[in-house]
Parts: structure tokens; C-alpha cells; sequence
């Protein structure tokens, strides 16, 4: 049985549910957003995006439907739902697709919705901007994308499938195995990492009474200088970790240490 005979019908019966609910969530059905046991890295990932787009969806304040959001005269931008979710502070995009040949634009036209809410907040963060695909259709561009949304661009995505439920019509969360992220997975060997090692050296260890706790004082500095450095590689895009441990071999003069490693491309 057709839902909808276009995307016009589609984007009035969610205008309609809209208006009767605080929120979208209460159209979509229950879904287990933990991790699974062994899933791979790709899997959670987009898992950890859904969930975290959930919690956007309880209460909604819609902005705009199917309205130009363009702030040059000479473009059109229509978002088919430009809403704000007070819980969260977030701005959510909601695009509808209801025949499978367009589907293929919808992670594109998401891209230039989000571009133009950037330049009306220039200083919006990425997390703060929530979208959201509904389409009765996913093909292998639309469901490739997406992932590629979630996992390299770190962008906030949730996908979600219209689909009858006795006389009703509930959304239902695509799955990750329905997306295909299972088959890409994170493996790294010692030979794609490389980096350097910030030894915090005590040069009160050599005295004659040296107190290998003296620096414990500054944990809180040292965690400081460690999201500064994830605040950095996250701004220029680049992929890799650090970590402060402690080195307990006695004879060390740096009884703390940050290891840093970057991913070779």
C-alpha cells in the first residue's frame, strides 16, 4: 500500500503530526540505541549519531516549512522543515523524500541547508546542527552518503523510514545494517600511527629528597593541555589521539608523559 502519492502529501501529514505533538520522537518507534557487544567501530558510530539526534527530537519549535531560507535574493534554499529543539539548543533540518530517484540529492541539499544556517550563526558549533532524513526509499548513494556524513564529516544525521503500523503511519530508525556500515570497519596496524612523546619532566627529582608526587598537583592543568590538543586536531580535520599516563619506573625524571599520535593517511 502507497503512504503517499508525493512528497506534498508526505510533507503535510508530518506538518499535521507536528502540530499535535511537542515533538517528532513520539512518531518514531522504540528503538534499542546501545551498542551492540563486537559491533564494529562504523556500526557504533553511527549508532552513537542517532542517539545523540534523538535527544533533539522531544520538543520542537518549527521555524519554517518549505520556505526559502536563502539569504542571497538571487538562490532558493527550502528545507522542508527548519525547526528548534529548546532541550538541546539545537537547529534541526528535517528533509522528506517519498520516490527513490531524488533520494540520492537528499544528503546534498542537507549540506547547503546547513551551510546557509552556518551563515546566518557563524558561530554555531557542528553538534548543534541536527538532521534529520525521512524517506520511504535508500539506495546505495543516499545510504553511502550518509555514512560518509556521520563517520568522516562528523555530522549529527539520523535516518528514519516511514512505514505502516496497523492503520497508522510510524517512523522507524534505519538500522545501521540496513545503512551497510557493518562492512566498514577501523583496523589499524602500528605502522599507520605515528607521532612524539611530551615527557613532563620534575627537576626536583634530583634533590636529595624527590617527591614523585609533587606533580600530581597539576592533573588538572595537564587535562587542560590534552583538550586544547583534541580541540586542535579536530579544527584542522586530522585524525589521531593522546593520552596522559604516568610512568611508575622509578628512575624516570618525568613521572608524567603525552603521547601523541596521528593516523597516516
Amino acid at each position: 500500500m502507497k503512504m503517499f502519492d508525493d512528497e506534498g502529501e508526505m510533507q503535510d501529514w508530518l506538518e499535521r503530526e507536528l502540530a499535535e505533538r511537542e515533538g517528532l520522537s513520539e512518531l518514531i518507534e522504540e528503538f534499542d540505541f546501545g551498542t551492540v557487544r563486537n559491533a564494529s567501530w562504523s556500526f557504533k558510530k553511527v549508532l552513537e549519531s542517532f542517539e545523540y539526534c534523538f535527544r533533539s527530537l522531544n520538543m520542537l519549535e518549527v521555524i519554517s516549512r518549505n520556505e526559502n531560507i536563502s539569504i542571497s535574493a538571487k538562490e532558493i534554499l527550502r528545507p522542508d522543515i527548519l525547526a528548534y529543539a529548546p532541550e538541546t539548543q539545537s537547529v534541526v533540518i528535517i528533509e522528506l523524500k517519498n520516490i527513490s530517484g531524488p533520494t540520492r540529492q537528499a544528503g546534498t541539499e542537507l549540506s547547503a541547508y546547513c551551510a546557509e544556517v552556518n551563515n546566518y550563526l557563524p558561530f554555531i558549533s557542528d553538534s548543534d546542527i541536527v538532521n534529520v532524513i525521512i524517506s520511504v526509499e535508500w539506495p546505495t548513494l543516499l545510504r553511502r552518503h550518509v555514512i560518509q556524513d556521520i563517520l568522516w564529516r562528523r555530522r549529527k544525521l539520523i535516518c528514519l523510514r516511514p512505514e505502516l503500523v496497523g492503520t497508522d503511519i510510524r517512523l522507524k530508525v534505519v538500522t545501521p545494517d540496513d545503512l551497510g556500515c557493518a562492512e566498514v570497519d577501523l583496523k589499524l596496524s602500528p605502522h599507520h600511527v605515528g607521532g612524539y612523546q611530551l615527557c613532563l619532566y620534575d627537576d626536583e627529582l634530583d634533590s636529595h629528597s624527590p617527591d614523585r608526587d609533587r606533580l600530581s598537583a597539576h592533573l588538572p592543568q595537564m587535562k587542560s593541555a590534552l583538550s586544547a590538543m583534541a580541540a586542535k586536531g579536530h579544527a584542522l580535520g586530522s585524525h589521531g589521539f593522546a593520552f596522559l599516563w604516568r610512568d611508575l619506573w622509578t628512575e624516570s625524571l618525568a613521572p608524567y608523559n603525552i603521547t601523541m599520535l596521528n593516523v597516516a593517511s
